[in-house]
C-alpha cells in the first residue's frame, strides 16, 4: 500500500524547479518554454488583510524562493523526481483548503498533480506551456480550452490563449503581460503581486523591477 502524502498550504518556487500550490479561488501560475529558454509566471491573489512574506534561502547549490504558509520538508530538482514520488505516495487533501500543484523544470518538463478519486490525478503539458488556476485540470485533459469551466476558467483561458499566440523567443515582458491580463478581480482574492521567474539565472521580476536572488 502506498504512503499517503497530505498537501499542505504552501507556495514554493525553487530554482531550477518551479512548484506552486493554489487554494480555491486564488492565484494563476504557468510555465512556458521557447527554444532553450524557460519562464515561470505567477499571480499571487490574496485578501488585503493577509500578511504574506517571501523568503530566499540556499539549499546546497540551489537558491529557493518561497511564499510559505507551512514549511516544505522535501525539495526536488526535476519533474522526473516528482513523478517518481507520485508512484510511491497517495496524495490526500489537508482539512482545508483543497489544493493542486504545478511542477516545472528548465528542461521543458511540467505537470499538474491533483488528488484523484482513486489514485493521483496528473495533467500533462500538451503544448510548450502549462497553465493552472483553480479548477480541477484532470477533468479537462485533451479538451479545447474553450470547454474549460469552473473557478478560474476565465483566467485560464486568457493566459493559455495569449501564450499560444507567442512565436519565437518569449521574453519576460511578454510573460508579465500575460500575468497582467490574467489578473484576478475577485472582491476578496485580488492579484496583489505578479512575478516572472528565470530559472537559468535565478532572477525574479516583480512589479517591473529586476532583483537578483
Amino acid at each position: 500500500m502506498r504512503k499517503r502524502l497530505s498537501i499542505p498550504f504552501i507556495l514554493l518556487a525553487s530554482i531550477p524547479l518551479f512548484s506552486v500550490a493554489h487554494s480555491a479561488g486564488a492565484c494563476t501560475g504557468f510555465a512556458v518554454y521557447s527554444g532553450d529558454s524557460a519562464w515561470y509566471g505567477m499571480n499571487f491573489d490574496y485578501p488585503e488583510s493577509s500578511e504574506i512574506g517571501f523568503t530566499v534561502s540556499a539549499h546546497g547549490e540551489r537558491i529557493v524562493f518561497r511564499m510559505v504558509f507551512e514549511a516544505a520538508e522535501t525539495l526536488f530538482s526535476t519533474v522526473a523526481q516528482v513523478r517518481e514520488l507520485l508512484g510511491e505516495v497517495l496524495l490526500v487533501h489537508a482539512p482545508f483548503p483543497t489544493l493542486h500543484l504545478l511542477v516545472a523544470d528548465p528542461g521543458g518538463n511540467a505537470l499538474i498533480t491533483e488528488v484523484g478519486d482513486v489514485g493521483n490525478a496528473v495533467a500533462e503539458m500538451e503544448d510548450d506551456f502549462l497553465v493552472m488556476t483553480n479548477f480541477r485540470n484532470a477533468d479537462f485533459t485533451g479538451l479545447s480550452r474553450d470547454l474549460v469551466s469552473g473557478v478560474g476558467a476565465d483566467r485560464y483561458i486568457t493566459a493559455s490563449s495569449l501564450l499560444s499566440e507567442f512565436e519565437g523567443i518569449v521574453s519576460p515582458l511578454e510573460v508579465m503581460y500575460v500575468l497582467s491580463k490574467a489578473r484576478s478581480e475577485d472582491e476578496v482574492f485580488v492579484t496583489r503581486v505578479s512575478m516572472v521567474f528565470d530559472p537559468s539565472s535565478a532572477w525574479v521580476r516583480c512589479a517591473g523591477v529586476w532583483e537578483l536572488l
